[in-house]
């Protein structure tokens, strides 16, 4: 399954809150498939920002909620919402450990596997860790 990347967003620095906007008209929401084909878990990301976010809720295939706050830059220093952007939601994940998964045209890769590889080194630390207390 590819990542999810149709239409714009509307994102506000501090809020957890994802509105789907129409990309013509940003004050606009816009219907997306978000109730059947994203679920809380799945990674958000924001195109050409640094930081992956994770799904906590699908409120409806307009809005949606992240487990932490939004800390991109908005449009004005006010707070006016950052409207029309690209993002990704990634939806690929393994079996055991729910690493993600890239794809080619997946957006974001290098943060994907920034993301991957720091859970990657957390699971093998906690590994060690189990390893080296059954130790005699």
């Amino acid at each position: 399954m590819a990542q999810y990347q149709i239409g714009t967003v509307a994102l506000t620095n501090g809020s957890v809150v994802v509105d789907a906007v129409d990309p013509d008209n940003p004050d606009t929401l816009a219907q997306q498939e978000w109730l059947t084909e994203v679920a809380a878990g799945d990674l958000f990301y924001v195109a050409d920002d640094d930081v992956v976010y994770t799904v906590l809720d699908i409120i409806s295939d307009t809005q949606l909620t992240l487990t932490a706050p939004y800390q991109g830059a908005t449009t004005v220093p006010s707070g006016t919402p950052l409207v029309g952007v690209s993002y990704a939601i990634h939806r690929d994940f393994t079996t055991n450990y729910a690493f993600p998964i890239v794809s080619q045209g997946d957006i974001g890769i290098p943060v994907m596997v920034q993301r991957m590889t720091i859970d990657f080194d957390a699971e093998l630390k906690d590994l060690d860790d189990r390893v080296t207390a059954l130790e005699p």
